[in-house]
């Protein structure tokens, strides 16, 4: 079988597609006890997460597609060298779904959505004549719970069902019939970090080295060649009469407790489930209770849409969102007896107030965010965040003075006598 080595060259050419205020952290660092970790796998898993229509009906409109199994089997294979010396012996291993960073000797999470202890091969020194020895390790597959990764930072979540109606989303809309592509198999993949933390230790004295890697979560749908679409005898006259209804509105942080370098955009997520067809005219309204402009999301028996927008943080005690949110709210109230005091902890929330087709208001969502001091010495362990936008004009032309032209060169003019 061929060997699928996830490299830190691979990862930084995945982090280029992610969002750059995600995880700028370095995708390894050793301490002194740990002399190397890596990370590889055999082939790609095209198993990993199975979908299938799980409603036991053959019509188009009744097909509920959700993962078979609860739990992602991830087959990694993890490798920890500790560094060359007698008195140095392995520790432990621990695997996170997402990215970690080093502080001191201790290895730490950066935004990861699920971690457990992992048993990884590992190599020690002997010494001169007995050399390095080896124990073998890997012996189980990473078991990744599919509910602890389905929310979480754009770059690291991953929801099953939401990208495989991404995949049918292009296809609709690239001409393709739905019915189709739910009778075929599908298959798809997408890039994920994965970090593997090695402990090596000396006199009861223990020190860890990392590795963070880009791993391909492999998607698969059992397609049913037998579906059928809905015929008009089988639609009652009341399914036809059915009103529109929004059944969940609601609004989550991508990070609910934000720590790090500012300026930073704090991501967040509207979710809308509805049936039937119609339109739902919403808003959001901040902890201050500014409210934003009326926005519309519209439903053609989708039932699902979802809507990611971003909050801009400035200063420690400034911030403004998108055109999506509000603009220049201010942040230095008080939200529920916490005072934003300008350079520590601040604390915000959003509401959705529907205002069609039904007035209502959803559950206040509520986050946090910390700006660090900007480090003086760029290390593995800074979290770097992106550079703000700018603003740039059209590039204008500028005239350029010509060269003049070179002077004539003097003739002589010959005068001829008359005759």
């Amino acid at each position: 079988m061929k060997k699928f080595v996830l490299t830190t060259s691979l990862l930084a050419l995945t982090a280029t597609a992610l969002d750059s205020t995600g995880f700028a952290n370095s995708p390894r660092s050793n301490s002194d006890y740990v002399k190397d970790v890596t990370l590889s796998m055999d082939g790609i898993n095209l198993n990993m997460i199975e979908l299938k229509n799980m409603s036991g009906s053959k019509l188009l409109s009744k097909v509920n597609v959700q993962p078979v199994n609860s739990v992602m089997n991830i087959p990694l294979k993890g490798f920890v060298q500790c560094s060359k010396s007698k008195k140095i012996d392995f520790d432990k291993g621990r695997m996170y779904f997402g990215t970690a960073q080093r502080q001191g000797n201790k290895i730490v999470p950066v935004n990861a959505l699920y971690e457990d202890s992992y048993h990884p091969t590992f190599k020690v020194w002997t010494g001169v004549f007995g050399g390095w020895i080896a124990e073998a390790g890997n012996a189980e597959a990473f078991k990744v719970p599919l509910a602890n990764i389905k929310n979480g930072h754009p770059s690291v979540r991953v929801d099953p069902v939401e990208e495989f109606n991404k995949k049918l989303e292009e296809h609709v809309n690239g001409g393709g019939d739905e019915l189709d592509f739910l009778k075929q198999d599908q298959f798809f993949s997408v890039m994920r970090p994965v970090s593997l933390a090695g402990y090596c230790n000396k006199d009861a004295d223990s020190r860890g080295g990392y590795v963070t890697a880009s791993v391909p979560i492999g998607i698969k749908f059992k397609g049913d060649p037998t579906l059928v679409k809905s015929s008009p005898a089988q639609v009652s006259k009341n399914d036809l009469a059915a009103p529109f209804a929004l059944t969940e509105a609601k609004v989550a942080p991508h990070v609910k407790n934000y720590h790090g370098q500012c300026p930073a955009d704090l991501g967040f997520r509207l979710t809308f489930k509805a049936q039937g067809k119609g339109t739902v005219k919403y808003r959001l309204v901040s902890e201050l209770g500014a409210k934003g402009p009326v926005n519309s999301v519209h439903f053609n028996n989708d039932g699902h849409k979802i809507i990611d927008f971003t909050r801009h943080i400035g200063e420690p005690s400034g911030g403004k969102v998108n055109k999506l949110a509000i603009n220049n709210s201010k942040q230095d109230g008080d939200l529920n007896g916490f005072k934003n005091a300008p350079g520590g902890k601040n604390y915000g929330s959003w509401k959705v107030e529907v205002v069609e087709p039904v007035s209502s208001t959803s559950k206040e969502s509520f986050y946090s965010w910390k700006c660090k001091p900007q480090s003086k010495f760029n290390s593995p362990t800074t979290l770097k965040q992106a550079p703000p936008k700018v603003k740039i004009d059209k590039i204008k032309a500028i005239p350029v003075e010509p060269e003049p032209d070179p002077k004539p060169v003097m003739k002589l003019k010959v005068n001829t006598p008359p005759n």
